[in-house]
This record gives C-alpha cells, structure tokens and sequence, in this order.
C-alpha cells in the first residue's frame, strides 16, 4: 500500500483549523435539540427515526473524527493526513445533499 507524503507544517495547521470550523458546522446544526435549546425543527417532525440517526452519526462519529484529525495535524501525526483526505470527501460528498 502507497503512503501519503506529510503535509508541509504550514499547510497541516491551516487544514487543523478547516477542520475545526467544520466540526463547529457541524455542531451548529443541532444547536436547537442540544439541551437547553429549544424543540425539534418542524421540518424533521415527520420523520424522526432519521432525524436522530443523523444527529448520532454527526456527533457521535464524524465530529469526534473530524476534532481527533484537527489535533493530529496541528501535532504533526502521521495519521492525520489520510483522515484529512477522508474527512475532506465525506464534507464534499454528504452535507451538500441534505441542505435545502
């Protein structure tokens, strides 16, 4: 298997900070079902079941993902690099969709 070359210092810091501001996008938009916050959007009403499968797996896989990889590149980890290029592809590929 192929290994990915590191990324220049500069460039890792600068992508640690993308991340973070798409791990805050991501958790913006459950702001208002976090506690204190007020009740569920009507538009999710009909469908709940997806609703809470989608808030589970933004703030129980991809954020904590996506904070992991921000530190590892601002660290200099190996391992951060192919998280990086995955990451990048799920916020290309799965947020777009279900904006509406």
């Amino acid at each position: 298997m192929a290994t990915l070359p590191p990324l220049p210092h500069p460039a890792a810091r600068l992508w640690s900070l993308v991340l973070l501001v798409l791990a805050a996008f991501v958790v913006s938009r459950y702001l208002n079902v976090l506690p204190g916050g007020q009740t569920l959007p009507k538009e999710v009403a009909d469908d709940l079941a997806m609703f809470w499968s989608m808030f589970l797996l933004d703030l129980g896989i991809v954020l904590p993902i996506t904070l992991a990889s921000a530190v590892g590149l601002w660290k200099g980890a190996a391992w951060a690099t192919p998280a990086l290029y995955g990451l990048m592809g799920w916020f290309t590929l799965v947020p777009p969709p279900l904006w509406h």
